[in-house]
């Protein structure tokens, strides 16, 4: 299905902390966010970053729970639709790879990742 080589699964793993962290950070972001509201009380602040928290949590499972070679396309999917791999990113793939990178990743709904699932 997928057309990443070799060489895209060294750089895609090259950067995957760069990109867990990028993520952590606007979790953190939206953390901060949530605490600073002056129009939520004290226990709706705490209720929100668990929600937040919560949600986020299954972007962070999609997109780093389950790196192997074999879901490489799909985690790369999932950072795609999450916005963690960008263009200048894609430079780096294979001329294939950032082209079915960029095909299958239109066919999904903004923010819904791919079924990582298949195959277990």
């Amino acid at each position: 299905m997928s057309s990443l080589t070799e060489r895209d699964w060294k750089y895609l793993s090259g950067i995957r902390k760069e990109l867990l962290e990028e993520l952590s950070r606007r979790i953190n972001a939206e953390v901060a966010t949530a605490v600073k509201r002056t129009d939520l009380s004290e226990n709706e602040k705490r209720r929100e970053v668990y929600r937040l928290v919560q949600d986020r949590d299954g972007d962070i499972a999609a997109a780093f729970d389950d790196w192997s070679r074999s879901k490489m396309f799909f985690v790369a999917l999932v950072w795609r639709r999450l916005g963690l791999l960008e263009d200048r990113h894609l430079e780096h793939l294979t001329p294939e790879g950032a082209r079915s990178l960029n095909e299958f990743s239109l066919l999904l709904k903004p923010n819904q990742p791919p079924d990582t699932t298949r195959g277990r």
